[in-house]
């Protein structure tokens, strides 16, 4: 059986393509209003703006697709009237790998609310954030944050924020990115790998609930800076970590399968000194400590089941570190952090529980339906592709710039 799952995750890695790295891409507006004149200016990563050579696959240059697109993505109006472009948009490179793009509109009103819609990346990202700001003449911003479906936001003078997304937008990206987040979901499901009983998901997902919700606070509000490569990099070891847990046995193999698993990470850390990579040193040396460890415990009759939670608890930590990398690249509202990160927090939840609900589901269908060895077939298989994943995402994300 063991030969099978090796067999399965060696398939499965070499098979895993770059594109299920968890990625998020931002863009962003600043709006100043001069009587009936509004200026807009509007930033994007250039590698984002590749992505609109699927969309005008005929652009003479990457500035010519973004050109194309945001005069016809961007619509501004006051009070329900449309607002003219002035002139052809400007476009040209900053030094830090973004575009930068002006436009001018004429509205046919001085006064009254601002309707933006602005909807350029969102039909080519599901994930893509843009944060649009509106610029007062004493130099205050309102800020609102848009993503796919929620493409419109309002600026009214009435009102002390613009009428766009807030605690509810903070909700909603929380859901989002569990659920479009490929790898917290594999997380997800190598912990229902471990589970013997139902009643054993409550402690597992309560460890993982404690500990992001630690690390979201502290890297939200900058009382730790966690590096963003070295995160994700983590996040792909904790699927590989718990994946394992599910085949080892408490005999003396784990203990070899430890060593054997420490030397390989020890070895990994020589080579990152040579090459480069995104985990210092003594990242690699407490893995590998760990890992040796955790085998030489479990050769000894150590219970997983009875460590599991603390396991759910140490790894959500490094998941919540990358929760708050997400949440600060959306951009937190001054005055409203503890409100946006409890509505982060509440969508994260919410997503989760949709992912363990539906996995819940199809296992128990699973149960159901197929053979016992069909179904310890089955697992062999869930388990190699989860470990093939993480070690994908893990190596990865350690050693690409």
């Amino acid at each position: 059986m063991m030969l099978r799952v090796l067999a399965l995750l060696c398939l499965v890695l070499s098979a895993t393509p770059g594109a299920l790295a968890h990625e998020i891409s931002r863009s962003h507006s600043i709006w100043q209003v001069d009587g009936p004149r509004v200026t807009m200016r509007f930033t994007a990563d250039a590698r984002t703006a590749t992505l609109l050579f699927n969309l005008y696959p005929d652009a003479a240059s990457i500035e010519d697709a973004m050109a194309r697109q945001v005069s016809g993505a961007i619509s501004v109006a006051r009070n329900g009237a449309d607002c003219a472009m002035e002139s052809p948009v400007e476009i040209g490179a900053l030094g830090d790998g973004r575009l930068a793009v002006r436009a001018v509109y004429i509205c046919a009103q001085s006064d009254g609310a601002l309707d933006l819609e602005i909807a350029v990346f969102s039909a080519l990202s599901a994930t893509h954030l843009h944060i649009a700001q509106l610029e007062a003449s004493d130099g205050a911003r309102r800020e609102v944050l848009l993503s796919r479906g929620h493409t419109r936001a309002r600026f009214s003078p009435d009102s002390a924020a613009p009428q766009g997304r807030g605690f509810a937008a903070f909700i909603a990206l929380g859901v989002t990115h569990i659920l479009e987040g490929l790898d917290h979901l594999a997380f997800l499901a190598a912990l229902l790998l471990l589970v013997r009983r139902w009643r054993d998901v409550i402690p597992l997902s309560l460890g993982f609930t404690i500990g992001h919700s630690i690390t979201l606070g502290l890297a939200a509000t900058g009382s730790i800076a966690p590096p963003g490569p070295a995160v994700e990099a983590l996040i792909g070891f904790s699927i590989l970590f718990v994946a394992a847990e599910a085949v080892l046995r408490p005999d003396k193999s784990a203990a070899r399968t430890g060593l054997i698993a420490g030397a390989v990470l020890l070895a990994a850390a020589l080579i990152s000194g040579f090459t480069g990579g995104n985990l210092p040193a003594q990242v690699w040396i407490g893995l590998a400590l760990l890992v040796a460890c955790y085998g030489l415990w479990m050769s000894r009759g150590g219970d997983v089941q009875r460590v599991a939670i603390l396991v759910s608890g140490l790894f959500g930590l490094v998941h919540g570190a990358g929760f708050a990398g997400i949440l600060l690249e959306s951009g937190l509202p001054e005055g409203r952090v503890l409100t946006t990160l409890l509505g982060f927090n509440i969508g994260v939840e919410i997503g989760q529980l949709i992912a363990l609900g539906v996995a819940g589901i199809g296992i128990v269908l699973a149960q159901r339906t197929l053979a016992p060895p069909v179904r310890v077939q089955a697992h062999g298989l869930a388990v190699a592709v989860i470990a093939g994943m993480g070690s994908y995402w893990f190596l990865e994300r350690a050693f690409m710039a």
